[in-house]
């Protein structure tokens, strides 16, 4: 999908929303404006006759009954006058106002002309929202100012914006298919990276496709840049949104084929399953029927046939990290919930199964949860007094925020799990490490007492992974490789280069963490097993920072004003500066122990569970992220 192709075949591809390109307030035209007005009127009577005509007066009228419906209606010459038609005749009137005005708008307008400039194609320019609601369900690319309308705050305009949610998150058509369209949000001040996510998700866009920009950086070249990296990797980005549209059309077909099914069912035939079948096994219809029709949902899912094609190619570029924006925790939601779904913890006499997970209620172990590894068989016709077996864990910390896992042991499998809930409306993640040493036997009666309460269940895969860690003879089928989960971190910069004997060393330091942008994330994943080792396992937890296009940047910006007190060329700090401007630069693997460095020694990074001081121990350059500092009560500024 080409699509400067889609820009350039239609008129109606470039919309610019921005109340700032709203004519001048004819209110403010001066008396001094009118009386030149009326004294070139009357020093050329060619020129009182033209205008006189133009606003539908006697050819004979004097310069006084003329200036009389100028002063009255002179909004309905203005745009005769930009567009040059009037020109002579106005100028007295409306050059004075035209300065102002320009000038109040020019990076509005400068924008305006780039797009002509760089497309070719004459933006349509609309004043609002409302005015624009039409034009927005088919244009390519929308450019819109966030602070728009008779707005107060950063949460009015969110919520002026999400009115028109349908319309900012249309598709447009191009050659009978739809296709999503780009939108920059602009503004001179732009919310903060919660309030861009906020504005997101209230509008549905997806961030690919998606862009926030400061008019304090238009220019010619700022805007060719931008909008070139972002055009440029559209085709990508829009090929992996088609994946996605498929799957959500797969889902539907799946479901509703999955109800057409249900509907077919008799109801005497649910009788003879559990008089004949589910009595003897112990087994509740409902349990088994949910189960019974979750796997064939699943299995309708998987075998759908646009899923079987391939979708995405093996090796593309996809849309770089934009600093602006924070990860999103879809997939980490997704994959916990899957691995430990959380449970109510009701009825338990009846319901006590394989991988169950209690916390304990009373005592002061308040950190200490059990999971069920009892066969599942074995729990279904048990008694009360049966002792049921368990593993006991420890919960090694817990927090609302994803940011909160970092430099902690987080892991799905290897006697690692992470339980992710919904306590008093915010999500909760608890990171359990279950210790196999520690074998337990509870009775089934007092599991399902006051004591204990059940906070989620363990899918089975999870659940036999520990079983197999605790007991040798249980045979071992696998750990499951989690996804690389991403989160927000920040940076700090400390420089010291010895220059020369009498010379000062250059020395420099920054805490990046009051920036507007997101300077890196840390993507974590367990990498695959090492090839020909013979083992199953997959490798160590490993640690990515990939580093934001506005850090690179920043420091390339900050590293070439650095200049030695004798004006000489230092040749370490020309290394650095040619490392960071090397456009391949975008991401740094940590070794285990949380440090990695480059150029011998000369640049380290390296991963802190709290900011840095300013103290600079070693030579060279250092590049330090730490946890993403988040507020308790975040303030909004407009």
């Amino acid at each position: 999908m080409d699509i400067i192709e889609a820009i350039k075949g239609r008129a109606d591809s470039l919309v610019v929303i921005d109340d700032a390109l709203a004519p001048p307030n004819f209110a403010h035209i001066s008396a001094e404006a009118l009386t030149a007005q009326y004294r070139s009127l009357d020093a050329n009577p060619d020129h009182c006759k033209i205008l006189a005509a133009q606003l539908g007066l006697k050819e004979d009228s004097t310069p006084s009954e003329v200036m009389e419906v100028v002063g009255r209606d002179a909004s309905s010459l203005w745009p005769q006058y930009i567009d040059g038609t009037t020109k002579v005749t106005l100028d007295p009137l409306f050059e004075e106002l035209k300065l102002k005005h320009t000038a109040s708008k020019l990076k509005e307008q400068l924008l305006v002309e780039f797009l002509e400039l760089q497309f070719g194609v004459r933006p349509q320019v609309f004043l609002s929202l409302a005015d624009a609601k039409e034009a927005l369900k088919c244009c390519v690319v929308a450019f819109v100012d966030f602070y728009i309308g008779d707005v107060n705050s950063e949460d009015e305009a969110i919520e002026a914006h999400a009115q028109f949610r349908e319309e900012l998150a249309s598709r447009f058509e191009f050659d009978g298919t739809p296709w999503p369209k780009l939108v920059f949000l602009v503004s001179s001040k732009l919310p903060s990276q919660r309030g861009l996510n906020s504005f997101r998700e209230r509008t549905g866009m997806r961030s690919a496709f998606f862009s926030a920009l400061s008019k304090r950086d238009f220019s010619h070249d700022f805007l060719a840049r931008y909008v070139d990296r972002i055009v440029g990797r559209y085709g990508e980005a829009a090929q992996l949104d088609g994946y996605l549209q498929t799957i959500k059309k797969s889902i539907h077909r799946a479901a509703e084929s999955l109800a057409a099914e249900v509907a077919r069912l008799e109801l005497h035939d649910l009788t003879t399953l559990k008089s004949l079948r589910l009595d003897a096994e112990s087994e509740s219809l409902q349990g088994y029927l949910t189960w019974l029709l979750s796997e064939a949902l699943a299995v309708k899912l998987r075998s759908d046939g646009e899923l079987q094609s391939s979708l995405l190619p093996g090796e593309a570029r996809y849309t770089p990290l934009d600093g602006k924006l924070l990860p999103g925790s879809v997939l980490f939601e997704l994959f916990s919930e899957i691995a430990v779904a959380p449970i109510p913890n009701a009825d338990l006499a009846a319901h006590v199964t394989m991988g169950d997970v209690f916390e304990i209620t009373s005592g002061v172990k308040k950190d200490e949860v059990i999971l069920v590894v009892a066969p599942a068989c074995d729990l279904m016709r048990c008694a009360t007094h049966y002792e049921v077996l368990c593993v006991r864990g420890t919960i090694d910390s817990q927090g609302s925020e994803l940011p909160t896992l970092i430099a902690k042991k987080y892991a799905f499998g290897k006697g690692h799990i992470v339980i992710r809930s919904v306590e008093d409306g915010k999500p909760l993640y608890r990171c359990v490490r279950w210790d196999h040493k520690r074998l337990t036997t509870i009775r089934h009666g007092e599991l399902a007492g006051a004591s204990y309460k059940r906070i989620a269940r363990m899918s089975e895969i999870f659940v036999q992974e520990v079983k197999e860690l605790a007991l040798s003879q249980v045979a071992r089928i696998g750990t499951p490789i989690d996804p690389s989960f991403s989160v927000a971190v920040q940076l700090a910069v400390r420089l010291r280069i010895s220059v020369g004997k009498d010379t000062p060393d250059i020395s420099f330091f920054a805490d990046l963490s009051d920036r507007e942008f997101v300077q890196a994330v840390l993507a974590m994943g367990r990498s695959a097993p090492t090839e020909g080792d013979g083992s199953a396992e997959p490798g160590d937890l490993q640690k990515t920072i990939v580093f934001s296009y506005q850090f690179q940047e920043w420091i390339v910006g900050e590293l070439n004003n650095l200049t030695p007190a004798n004006g000489e060329k230092n040749e370490k700090l020309t290394r650095i500066i040619a490392f960071f401007s090397d456009p391949e630069f975008s991401k740094i693997e940590l070794k285990p122990n949380g440090v990695t460095s480059e150029l011998g020694g000369l640049i380290s990074f390296s991963l802190k569970t709290a900011p840095p001081d300013t103290d600079q121990s070693k030579a060279g350059i250092e590049i330090i992220a730490f946890p993403m500092q988040i507020p308790t009560t975040p303030g909004i500024e407009v």
